[in-house]
């Protein structure tokens, strides 16, 4: 059992993957304490002449209230020791399914793929306004105003509303593991900096990639583009993203991850990251 701090957290999946597996979760509780206390009035009561000290009232009732607030980390924490200590967290000596709940370590890495997506981002914000549907063909749109989109993206580190590809490098499966990150779900705008190197991942399946088959990285590289439009891009994505990374100068290693991912795969949906 360990105190984790997560950079990236789907807390509502978390919370459900919890209630359904029936384990506790702590939850914010309101706090009522009440005192009370005589209120005396003091006198002297002299029958014979003599005077006597007496207390006459009634209890007063007095409340306070709060609320306790579970703090993120802990509950997190406890939420997986759960999972964990019911075996729903599968790992590598498991046969695994799509929908296994799997808790990963390993360096992760930004896939050139998501590297080039967030330069498809880039296109589609210059490509606002234009008319000639030709320019889907090459996204030739290298105007002063994709220019300033690249500078805000590429040197200004400004987020960008694309799922993020990552791969997991030294984990126990043989296979190659991927994991996907949606953009909402980053603690902090910080946080994005911050899922590269030794990072744990829990997740749920989404993909097993058989050896001989491939995955198609559309998700990842045409998030928020029209279906037909990724359509005509697909059919010479390869090229476009070579273009693309050329462009910043930066060169693809052969096993690269950019159209497809190829098998063995595993992809996996992250839930948090810490």
């Amino acid at each position: 059992m360990t105190l984790r701090s997560p950079v990236y957290l789907d807390a509502d999946t978390l919370v459900a993957l919890a209630e359904y597996h029936d384990v506790t979760v702590p939850k914010k509780m309101a706090v009522v304490e009440t005192t009370s206390r005589k209120r005396d009035i003091g006198g002297q009561i002299t029958p014979s002449g003599v005077g006597v000290k007496a207390s006459l009232g009634r209890d007063v009732e007095y409340q306070t209230s709060y609320t306790l607030t579970p703090k993120q980390k802990a509950v997190v924490s406890k939420i997986i020791d759960g999972l964990e200590a019911g075996s729903v967290i599968q790992n590598a000596n498991d046969a695994l399914s799509k929908g296994s709940l799997v808790e990963l370590s390993g360096a992760g890495f930004m896939t050139a793929c998501s590297i080039a997506g967030k330069m498809f981002f880039v296109a589609r914000e210059a490509l606002e306004g234009v008319t000639n549907l030709d320019s889907l063909k090459s996204l030739n749109v290298m105007t002063p105003k994709m220019m300033r989109l690249i500078k805000r993206v590429y040197i200004d580190n400004r987020p960008v509303p694309m799922p993020i590809l990552l791969e997991l490098a030294g984990t126990p499966f043989q296979a190659r593991v991927f994991a996907s990150l949606e953009p909402d779900f980053f603690v902090d705008v910080a946080a994005i900096d911050r899922v590269e190197g030794e990072i744990t991942v829990l997740g749920q399946v989404s993909a097993i990639v058989a050896a001989g088959e491939f995955q198609s990285t559309e998700r990842w590289l045409l998030a928020g583009y029209e279906f037909l439009t990724k359509r005509i891009l697909m059919t010479k994505i390869g090229d476009l993203v070579n273009d693309f990374m050329g462009a910043i100068g930066l060169n693809i290693p052969e096993d690269a991850i950019r159209e497809y991912i190829p098998g063995p795969a595993i992809v996996v949906d992250a839930i948090a990251v810490y």
